[in-house]
């Protein structure tokens, strides 16, 4: 049983629950939510009492996920040496899970590839080993993955977030991959970050970091 924090900007703190069968493994199965349990709750203590009711188990038994585990990445000099050591890309799932802890939720997108999240990190893998970073809208909700110097916001424009970037000295260019604008920093034949753009808004979409 699983209980997520959500909080997102101009709404109230609200707390869902999930149910998994076994542990929170690579990729776990999720179970029905029972048609009693709430679609959300206001506060953690409701949402520990109907996680402990529906696991039963005591609230007690409920622990953070994170296991104590917790990195932090200065995001200006990650940007300059397109890296987010000590986290690597190939790198296992259990590796990733020894450095960070259990992901809060887990999305299976294809047989072998899941994404695995910590607040609004999302860490995607193929056959067990890491492919891809991704903060979407440059939300900051971190958890056992933290970053210093981050400076994105949402609904950054591109000019906005490139002037942030010469600011800061951190080299890029503008591309357009799959008929979106973006900014690219690193070669695209390696590692590398990229912020890409809603085309209508031209409003930050996502941050990426990813490999060839």
């Amino acid at each position: 049983m699983l209980v997520r924090r959500f909080e997102e900007a101009g709404s109230a703190v609200s707390y869902e629950i999930y149910g998994y069968s076994g542990d929170l493994a690579f990729a776990p199965s999720p179970l029905p939510a029972p048609n009693t349990l709430p679609e959300s709750v206001a506060s953690l203590e409701d949402a520990l009492r109907q996680g402990a009711a529906l696991a039963g188990r005591p609230v007690e038994a409920f622990v953070d996920v994170t296991q104590g585990r917790s990195v932090e990445i200065d995001l200006i000099s990650a940007l300059r040496s397109r890296s987010l050591s000590p986290l690597r890309l190939g790198m296992p799932a259990e590796a990733v899970e020894a450095m960070l802890g259990v992901p809060e939720a887990v999305t299976c997108l294809s047989e072998g590839a899941v994404s695995w999240f910590y607040g609004s990190v999302h860490l995607s893998f193929e056959a067990r080993r890491l492919v891809q970073f991704e903060v979407d809208k440059g939300v900051a909700d971190f958890t056992s993955l933290r970053f210093a110097s981050w400076f994105l916001r949402p609904k950054m424009t591109i000019d906005e977030v490139a002037l942030a970037l010469d600011a800061r000295a951190v080299p890029h260019r503008r591309v357009t991959r799959y008929d979106l604008p973006m900014l690219e920093l690193g070669e695209h034949e390696g590692p590398r970050f990229l912020f890409d753009f809603d085309e209508q808004q031209s409003t930050l979409h996502a941050l990426y970091w990813l490999g060839a």
